[in-house]
């Protein structure tokens, strides 16, 4: 919904809907915005030019990440998708969330980029692994929506909070031993 530099201009911060993010523009080259227009765009940090339109909703796109290396970029909509394609020429490599569909609020991959989670409206935590495309593990026990979800740095747990006013932790290590 706004989007601010520091008064130093090293950190950009986005908002939207109960949600933050800081990003470092002066170690980032690329930004990737959400929009109700039913894209996410990449944008270069350095002169604002839009490098990257991604058109692979039906529906508003409420939750934007790039995997750590920022090959990769994820797109949460209220079409109930996933949508996660190559950050440079928007090819789409996995198209998920077909097979269970919710609209995804907010989505975050591992530092290694194995592995994507994504929170729903429905209350749940989905886990996919982020090269196959496979639904690992639903997580269920929010009795609302989830606006926010998070590995932690180790990648073993998924944090997500809800707006039933809940915090959980799950376990993703529970989850591959299987």
């Amino acid at each position: 919904m706004t989007v601010k530099f520091s008064p130093d201009s090293s950190r950009l911060v986005s908002c939207g809907d109960c949600t933050g993010h800081i990003w470092d523009v002066e170690n980032g080259a690329r930004v990737v915005t959400a929009a109700e227009d039913y894209t996410a765009r990449i944008w270069s940090t350095s002169d604002g030019i839009e490098l990257c339109t991604l058109r692979e909703h039906t529906g508003p796109v409420w939750s934007v990440a790039f995997s750590q290396d920022g090959e990769e970029v994820a797109s949460g909509s209220y079409d109930c998708l996933l949508a996660m394609c190559n950050s440079y020429t928007g090819d789409q490599h996995h198209l998920l969330g077909q097979d269970d569909p919710a609209i995804i609020n907010t989505v975050t991959y591992t530092k290694d980029g194995d592995f994507i989670a994504a929170g729903g409206a429905d209350g749940n935590v989905r886990f996919w692994d982020a090269r196959t495309g496979e639904l690992m593990a639903q997580f269920q026990g929010h009795d609302d929506k989830v606006k926010k979800v998070v590995f932690t740095p180790d990648g073993n747990r998924i944090i997500s909070s809800s707006d039933d006013g809940t915090i959980r932790v799950w376990s993703v290590r529970d989850v591959l031993r299987l």
